[in-house]
């Protein structure tokens, strides 16, 4: 009996930490805004080690994708949709209708999405043009597919946002999604849908509770009769 009462309160107590562990990250969330965030590049899928677009110079590719791609990403979560825009230089050296953008999905597929043109910039004197994209959260990888004319082929690379999103737009980017109305509006809906999921784990941890006592009563009226 004192066995079977210690495994039912073990398996209250993990349910309980567990769902208290997942309020704080519920808090800790990207909230709906306009971000600044650093890169990373890797001229090879960073999860095989090997190129994509059959280049054989590893070593020469990194640090060519390492400049071409701006250092600044700018992130916008809406609420909803989180989207990212990056800044591709060398443009005079690329042929501009050729630009391709894919992501990483949730299941480790990557996608072709649709990248949109949204102005230019100059970045180590050569032409900067931006690009943004919708993900499934800040973090998700991107592979950027254009042609170099002077290379007379295709060069496909992978991104990934690096560093934490700090609010504000310190890039020369345009944000184009989430004004300050609809960031706002988006904020109230998130906040509310917080406090549901924390008031939801709370009756959660309570009918469970409820059980466990229940049938703790009953093995020990089991007991009793024996």
């Amino acid at each position: 009996m004192k066995t079977y009462r210690k495994r039912i309160s073990a398996l209250l107590m993990a349910l309980v930490i567990a769902m208290v562990a997942a309020i704080p990250a519920l808090a800790t969330a990207l909230k709906p805004g306009i971000y600044t965030a650093g890169r990373t590049t890797s001229y090879a899928d960073p999860e095989t080690g090997k190129t994509v677009d059959g280049g054989t110079d590893i070593a020469l590719g990194d640090s060519m994708c390492a400049n071409i791609l701006d250092k600044k990403v700018l992130v916008e979560y809406d609420g909803d949709k989180t989207y990212l825009t990056i800044g591709l230089g060398m443009m005079s050296y690329i042929k501009k209708d050729s630009v391709t953008v894919q992501v990483q999905q949730k299941n480790g597929k990557y996608k072709d999405v649709h990248a949109e043109y949204t102005g230019k910039s100059i970045l180590d004197g050569d032409d900067c043009y931006h690009y943004r994209f919708e993900v499934p959260d800040a973090t998700a990888r991107f592979s950027p597919r254009f042609y170099v004319m002077p290379m007379s082929r295709y060069v496909q690379f992978f991104g990934q946002v690096n560093t934490t999103p700090v609010a504000g737009n310190t890039t020369s980017f345009k944000a184009e999604k989430g004004t300050a109305a609809g960031i706002a509006q988006a904020a109230k809906h998130k906040k509310a849908r917080t406090a549901w999921t924390i008031v939801i784990c709370v009756v959660a941890a309570a009918v469970i509770a409820t059980v466990c006592i229940l049938l703790i009563k009953k093995k020990g009226k089991k007991n009793d009769k024996k």
